[in-house]
């Protein structure tokens, strides 16, 4: 699928509705996204809503670079010393009366040279510790009186972080309307799942109608790149990492062209305007294995805590280390936010400013820092499950 010229897509800018659409890509390394044929990405740079684009090739993922924490501090729009997701076993995600989740605390797992660097050492609370999730931007949303939809393909733990059951590829989630597809064991099958979640966003989008329901807030997560990442390496020189960012940015490009048809036609059949802001980011970087210095891999060998939920030793491509840059450095791109200056963010944002950012720009700046107040830690006490009393460390995988 070609990229096609965003000087010929440009949407004049409008003042209407607020709405937006975010778009979170799994394992894309920043440089990996500059150096890719990844047009449709890149034209959010050069600004598609015509009001100009905010930036930052240089966030760092807070502070552990693995997709459990990671997401759950975008999504809630705190840092991981407060929403407590420290690693990616969604065992430790319990889901409880109205969707609530909560997080069971851990012990570290870490060799004792390694736990100095641990971010589980750190910040761990006693065994049978359990702590209530912060709301995510969709329960804030919702709590605004905002809808909005989420859609994800391949791993499931996005969808376990906004309540959604184990399993469970359908759910209400108040006004969040989620929806999962579960990839099976190889490539085609995880193109199928990706292929489909896009299809089900550009349908939310193109609703050609005045009074439709487009929810508030459109949002899309895609694994693809970062299994490849796993499969085969994380890394410029690694063709297969390489072409896996060329096909996510493809599929990005179905989502945006959608949106701009959609505004295309509002404008053209007089329509009440939408004002929309665009997101993308992603959740952590990576390397190859056989990349790693032996000193390296033995510090992250070392890391128990790494390989809980999903055991990395056996991989091509691994990430969790936050002193390496190339696993811990992220990007943010801010189409069309509201309040935020064009260009280059200086210094680069935190992971949690995202949430912020999204609600500021369809509600409002004082609903953000409510809903953020309103996310205080809670914490109860819980008998350890038996089995799940010691989770897998280096030594048992």
């Amino acid at each position: 699928m070609a990229g096609t010229s965003s000087n010929k897509r440009n949407v004049a800018p409008t003042r209407g509705k607020k709405k937006a659409l975010l778009l979170l890509i799994d394992g894309l390394r920043p440089d990996a996204l500059l150096m890719a044929d990844a047009p449709e990405i890149k034209s959010l740079l050069r600004g598609r809503t015509g009001r100009g684009a905010s930036f930052s090739f240089h966030c760092t993922a807070d502070p552990c670079p693995l997709s459990g924490p990671s997401w759950a501090t975008i999504l809630t729009g705190v840092s991981q010393g407060q929403h407590h997701v420290m690693t990616n076993d969604l065992q430790r995600l319990q889901i409880k009366g109205d969707r609530q989740v909560w997080v069971q605390q851990v012990p570290c797992l870490c060799t004792v040279p390694r736990k100095k660097f641990c971010d589980t050492y750190r910040l761990q609370h006693a065994e049978g510790v359990i702590k209530k999730l912060p709301p995510t931007i969709f329960e804030m949303l919702k709590n605004a009186g905002c809808s909005s939809s989420f859609f994800t393909a391949g791993w499931e733990g996005l969808g376990r972080l906004c309540g959604a059951h184990p399993g469970e590829t359908r759910a209400d989630l108040g006004k969040c309307k989620f929806q999962h597809w579960v990839p099976g064991a190889d490539d085609a099958d995880e193109a199928i799942s990706s292929d489909s979640a896009v299809a089900a966003t550009c349908k939310v989008i193109s609703s050609q109608h005045e009074h439709d329901d487009c929810p508030d807030l459109v949002a899309l997560y895609l694994h693809s790149v970062d299994k490849a990442g796993h499969k085969h390496g994380f890394g410029l020189d690694i063709p297969q990492y390489m072409d896996a960012v060329r096909k996510c940015d493809a599929l990005i490009g179905l989502v945006l062209q959608a949106l701009d048809d959609r505004q295309r036609f509002r404008q053209s059949s007089g329509f009440q305007a939408e004002d929309w802001m665009i997101a993308t980011t992603t959740d952590h970087g990576g390397t190859a294995s056989k990349a790693m210095p032996p000193s390296v891999w033995r510090g992250f060998e070392g890391c128990g805590c790494m390989q809980a939920g999903i055991p990395q030793l056996h991989m091509s491509g691994v990430h969790g280390l936050s002193e390496l840059l190339p696993h811990s450095q992220t990007f943010m791109i801010l189409d069309g936010a509201s309040g935020v200056a064009p260009g280059e963010i200086i210094p680069p944002p935190h992971p949690s400013a995202l949430a912020r950012m999204l609600l500021s720009h369809i509600v409002s700046t004082a609903a953000a820092d409510q809903s953020l107040r309103e996310g205080e830690e809670i914490t109860t006490y819980v008998v350890p499950h038996p089995k799940r009393a010691k989770l897998a460390g280096p030594s048992d995988v």
